[in-house]
């Protein structure tokens, strides 16, 4: 790309937003991978329409034989963020809707002992929650370098849950049924 085609949405937003919002370039990175993270996930395991009842649908049909660190540590990263010993934090703010099976992430995230398919489908949930979040504006830009952490977890959770799946587009060195 030439410079005369390069395109800065940093300085853009400085120039342009009333609050001229500063996005710490690890922020910028964050967003950056769980983007292509996100399309690349949609793309190959959910057909290109991702939603709540699709993980569903694809855990029903996937036997999930073990968990990998990455998914485990994710979850444990959630329940510490969200759970606390009086109920939930503040930072449980996921604007669920209706189909999005609330009371099940709920009653997951606060026991301490869940299957492996529970583990993922609550995952991708929040996930899920966090992209329609991050995408439909719900999260202001203001907002973003807080939310730095929780993108670079799912982004390497969705990752770690593709390699999971052994879909046919990976490597084959990185196909989970080769391990």
């Amino acid at each position: 790309m030439t410079a005369s085609n390069a395109f800065s949405a940093q300085d853009w937003i400085k120039e342009h937003l009333h609050d001229g919002v500063h996005l710490d370039p690890e922020c910028l990175h964050a967003v950056q991978n769980f983007t292509l993270m996100w399309n690349i996930f949609e793309s190959l395991l959910c057909d290109n329409s991702a939603s709540v009842c699709k993980f569903g649908l694809i855990l029903a049909k996937w036997k999930v034989p073990h968990l990998p660190p990455e998914i485990q540590q994710a979850f444990a990263y959630f329940q510490n963020r969200y759970v606390t010993t009086d109920g939930f934090s503040r930072h449980f703010k996921l604007q669920f809707r209706n189909n999005d099976c609330r009371k099940m992430v709920e009653n997951a995230l606060k026991s301490a002992h869940n299957d492996a398919s529970t583990m993922i489908y609550v995952l991708l949930i929040i996930i899920y929650r966090l992209r329609n979040n991050l995408f439909h504006g719900l999260k202001s830009v203001s907002s973003l370098n807080n939310q730095t952490d929780n993108l670079n977890v799912a982004a390497r959770a969705l990752a770690a849950i593709i390699e999971l799946h052994g879909h046919p587009a990976l490597t084959r060195s990185n196909h989970a049924a080769s391990r």
